[in-house]
């Protein structure tokens, strides 16, 4: 399972569990200049609903900094030591504590298994 994810600091989506008409989020998602991407699930509220769905999350990970999914607009200078630089922050980033990692990363990943 791969989803946005919601704990990302520049999300200003609702979460999974706090929507409670999915016609409107629809309408925020779409909207002119909205970038098309859910971030709707923590990494709390996947562990649950795996759980309701008789599943087992053996693994999550998040990663994706804003150096590399746009947000800091370094794509407006490709090259070669940028995007070196963007991965070596990244490589940091991911040394950090789960907590700060699941508010720094705008991607989550999850490995389930049937309970």
């Amino acid at each position: 399972m791969n989803d946005r994810h919601r704990s990302y600091f520049r999300n200003k989506l609702p979460t999974f569990s706090q929507v409670k008409n999915f016609a409107d989020l629809e309408e925020k998602q779409f909207r002119p200049d909205a970038d098309g991407h859910l971030f709707l699930f923590t990494a709390q509220e996947l562990s649950g609903i795996a759980t309701a769905a008789g599943l087992v999350i053996e693994q999550i990970n998040v990663w994706g900094t804003p150096l590399l999914n746009g947000h800091a607009l370094f794509r407006l200078l490709a090259g070669r030591p940028i995007a070196k630089a963007a991965y070596r922050v990244e490589q940091l980033v991911q040394r950090l504590p789960s907590l700060a990692r699941q508010n720094f990363c705008f991607a989550m990943s999850a490995i389930l298994r049937a309970a």
